[in-house]
Parts: structure tokens; C-alpha cells; sequence
């Protein structure tokens, strides 16, 4: 099937499906990948610490040997970790700066050995600070589901919440990776692609004063750490 997702084109002029899969805890990977495969997306995020890098590459070369999918068409994002001298993740023994980290990162990018650079669970501040010797920056705000404003628009679209935010990100030029393992739910997902807000609600969301995190992360090993991400409200 081919892909209807639009593409954004990155400050660096890559080209980025703007709706994408998240992968933390896909099981089982085989089979949801191939139905997200089916379906459209071409976009995928994964990370180290999820464990699953290696079966979702198998995965990939299967279906590139089928001809089902060309390895130009797929955007694949992963999430590096510190790691101790045996390659274990690890960042509590570093006092290393993450903006000396962040230029390195981009002299990666212009060597060629990475195409594109992010930041995961960092706080505001910590943004903020990459943002003031950044290169180029793009970002995205997040606003929980069970907002009151959310659901009221839900109901006027007759669309779920998910589909709502989803639908706002999009709008605002950002690209968006829900998580779903089963079809219905990736389906419904790329159904935000079916609708438009009119301008006046997209403005009541991105006013909305939120403050919120997507999840409460505890790192106990880490919380001593001077660049310890959660100890700031967002």
C-alpha cells in the first residue's frame, strides 16, 4: 500500500512523515509493524532502552527483500543513552554537559554519520538551553486528553480526544508518533489526517496553559545527577 502521510521537510531538508508509529513495548513486533507497514505508515521511533532496535531492523530487511517497502521510504528514529566503559547505559558517573554533547551531535550531522538530531525527556529549561546554541530547532507542545477544552472539541468533530491533539500537531507543522499495537487503534490514528479545525479552535488549544508531562519518570540512580531532566514541574 502506498504511504498518504504527508511529508514535512526538516529545517535540514530532509523529508519526515509527519504521522508516525511509536514502538516502546510493541509486541508483537512482527505482526504490528507489518500492519502498520500495510497501512500506510512510514515513519517508526524506537530507542536503545526499548529493546527492540534489532528485531524491528529484521523486520525492515523482510520487507525490503519483498519488495514491500523500499528502505528510502522509511524514516526510522531511535534515542542514543550514555553508556558506561562495558557499554552498559549509564550517564551517573559523566558530569558532561549536554550542550558540549549537543555540538558534538551536530558535527555528526555534518560528517554524514547521522542524518538528523532531537532531544527526549529533557525539561523546559534543559530546551531552552539547546535552543540558545542550536543550529536548528524544531518542537512540539503536548497537552494531556482528559483536558475539558479536548473533550469538548472531540464531541463538536465527533472525533476522539486522541484524534483532536493529533489533529493539532498536524496542524501546527509538527510531525506526531502515537503508540498502538493493534490495527484499529493505528487506524483510527491515521484518521486524524481526515479533518480539519477551524482556526479559532486550533488557537483555543494552543493557548491552553497545560504544564503537563506525557509520563512521570523516576531514574532512582540518576536523581542525584546534576542534569537529572525531572525534578522540574515540565
Amino acid at each position: 500500500m502506498e504511504s498518504t502521510i504527508p511529508l514535512l521537510t526538516m529545517n535540514n531538508g530532509l523529508k519526515m512523515p509527519q504521522l508516525g508509529l511509536g514502538t516502546y513495548m510493541l509486541e508483537p513486533v512482527t505482526t504490528s509493524l507489518k500492519t502498520a507497514i500495510d497501512l500506510g505508515y512510514r515513519h517508526f521511533d524506537t530507542a536503545w532502552s526499548y529493546g527492540n532496535e534489532k528485531a524491528l531492523g529484521d523486520v525492515f530487511q523482510e520487507l525490503f527483500k519483498e519488495g514491500k517497502v523500499k528502505r528510502e521510504d522509511i524514516f526510522i528514529v531511535t534515542k542514543s543513552f550514555g553508556v558506561d566503559g562495558e557499554g552498559n547505559p549509564d550517564l551517573s558517573f559523566s558530569d558532561e554537559d549536554y550542550t558540549d554533547t549537543w555540538k558534538e551531535m551536530e558535527r555528526l550531522v555534518d560528517e554524514g554519520t547521522v542524518k538528523s538530531i532531537g532531544v527526549s525527556n529533557f525539561n523546559h529549561k534543559q530546551v531552552e538551553r539547546i535552543l540558545q546554541i542550536a543550529r536548528k530547532t524544531e518542537k512540539d507542545p503536548v497537552c494531556p486528553l482528559e483536558h475539558t477544552m479536548v473533550k469538548l472539541l472531540a464531541d463538536k468533530y465527533q472525533r476522539t480526544p486522541a484524534q483532536i491533539l493529533l489533529r493539532l500537531s498536524l496542524d501546527r507543522g509538527c510531525a506526531v508518533i502515537p503508540k498502538s499495537q493493534t490495527p484499529a487503534r493505528m487506524k483510527e490514528n491515521l484518521e486524524a489526517l481526515d479533518f480539519q479545525m477551524t482556526p479559532d479552535d486550533i488557537k483555543v488549544l494552543e493557548e491552553l496553559d497545560c504544564n503537563w508531562k506525557i509520563a512521570e519518570f523516576v531514574w532512582e540512580k540518576l536523581q542525584g545527577h546534576p542534569h537529572y531532566p525531572f525534578n522540574e514541574e515540565f
